[in-house]
């Protein structure tokens, strides 16, 4: 009996195991994973571009009113937070360029107020500034303000055009006034 054991273990260590039958791994092709990639690199709609633009225009109005109230007051405490801001709208600019659905959302919603609160701001400015309650602001550019709040208005607007909206993936609601 120990003779049948030592055979049957040489034979094992000479032979190769049976192997078990198990499917292969599948491996995506190229062509599995092309249409997906392709749909998110398709031409980018202009009215995306000329979006993320206005974003980017919102961001320098704004550093430029940080940099007006430095040079006429000398306090520059809000040049960093504008230069931080301009980043903030060069980071979504290229998401929205790269179609990512975040930043159309970010710009959408956030976008909207902060554009309407830019304008309330001027708007305050000035009927203050009629009134006579205050004087000459000069760490704050109404026309740098207004311009930004426009800006960012703008882009809201034309993310919101139907071939806008088909490039991040928003499906045109059936009826109504879309």
């Amino acid at each position: 009996m120990d003779n049948e054991a030592s055979q049957s273990e040489e034979a094992r260590d000479g032979e190769i195991p049976p192997q078990i039958d198990s499917p292969a791994p599948v491996v995506p092709v190229w062509e599995d994973i092309a249409p997906k990639a392709q749909e998110k690199t398709s031409m980018t709609p202009a009215s995306v571009k000329i979006a993320a633009l206005f974003l980017v225009a919102h961001g320098v109005g704004i550093t430029l009113n940080a940099l007006y109230g430095w040079r006429q007051t000398g306090n520059m405490s809000g040049v960093p937070y504008a230069v931080i801001w301009l980043g903030v709208m060069i980071v979504v600019c290229g998401a929205l360029c790269e179609r990512q659905a975040w930043a159309w959302w970010l710009v959408t919603i956030f976008g909207g107020m902060i554009g309407i609160f830019n304008l309330m701001k001027v708007v305050a400015f000035s009927l203050y500034r009629a009134g006579g309650v205050i004087e000459d602001d000069h760490s704050f550019s109404p026309l740098l303000i207004g311009a930004a709040g426009v800006a960012m208005l703008l882009a809201v607007i034309l993310l919101l055009m139907p071939d806008a909206k088909a490039a991040f993936g928003m499906k045109p609601k059936s009826g109504g006034l879309s």
